[in-house]
């Protein structure tokens, strides 16, 4: 049975919040939810999530909005392959290396 796009995205945002190390409890606060039901529900695709609380969880797990809203799924592993390899392009200093990569990720190598 094919997931929907909230099962998708919950199950995104249940790993990123191990992967940060979080608790529901913090990503409840954090959000600015008043139970740690509704963070439930989220991740297991019961509910969605409004515009503004999608955006609020994309800056707290250093991600793209479009991993939550893209409808493709991704492996825990996945995930972190994805957060090690930003951290390293913010911390990039060699410019020509950050250029090559970017035309990988962009497919544009020729």
């Amino acid at each position: 049975m094919k997931k929907t796009a909230k099962e998708i995205m919950g199950g995104k945002l249940r790993d990123l919040r191990k992967i940060h190390g979080m608790t529901q409890i913090e990503l409840m606060d954090a959000l600015g939810y008043t139970s740690t039901g509704m963070i439930s529900q989220i991740e297991t695709g019961q509910r969605g999530m409004d515009h503004e609380r999608l955006y609020k969880a994309a800056k707290i797990f250093k991600v793209d909005l479009s991993v939550l809203l893209n409808e493709k799924e991704m492996s825990f592993k996945d995930l972190q392959l994805l957060i090690r390899f930003k951290e390293m392009l913010e911390n990039e200093q060699d410019s020509e290396a950050f250029e090559r990569i970017k035309k990988i990720m962009l497919g544009t190598t020729t």
